[in-house]
């Protein structure tokens, strides 16, 4: 018997039809079960943070209450530990001035890759790339001898 990996995931975007579409794409992945919660704008997304802990986020850039590089700098800003967040957005990353990178997301996604299949491999990498720049505690510290 394996070790099933799991993961748990907050989609945070207005469209009710895409977070399904998320989901139904999370739920056929095989070697990782992903336990995926929702919220529909800014709001609820730092409600659930406050009661809940994941391992990545996939926020939306064009939130009804605010946009989702705002809303990635003030969870940076206000979170005890840093979480991967991955931003989604239908424009294309040379759509923006900048702003992508400079608000701490992890990965930048266009929607439609989701469709493409792109989402899981996305997450990995997001999470990777975040433990690449925030080290836990054990893979920073050095022993004596």
């Amino acid at each position: 018997m394996t070790d099933q990996t799991t993961l748990k995931i907050l989609i945070v975007d207005d469209d009710i039809h895409f977070r399904t579409l998320c989901k139904r794409r999370l739920q056929r992945n095989s070697s990782i079960t992903f336990l995926v919660s929702e919220a529909a704008d800014a709001t609820s997304a730092l409600e659930t943070m406050d009661e809940e802990t994941f391992d990545c986020l996939l926020i939306d850039h064009g939130l009804p209450d605010m946009a989702g590089t705002v809303l990635i700098e003030k969870l940076q800003r206000t979170l005890d530990l840093p979480v991967p967040m991955l931003l989604l957005s239908a424009k294309n990353r040379d759509d923006f001035d900048g702003d992508i990178g400079d608000c701490g997301a992890a990965v930048f996604l266009p929607k439609r890759e989701v469709a493409n299949y792109g989402l899981v491999p996305s997450i990995l990498s997001c999470i990777n790339a975040h433990h690449h720049t925030n080290p836990t505690p054990s893979e920073t510290s050095v022993t004596s001898g």
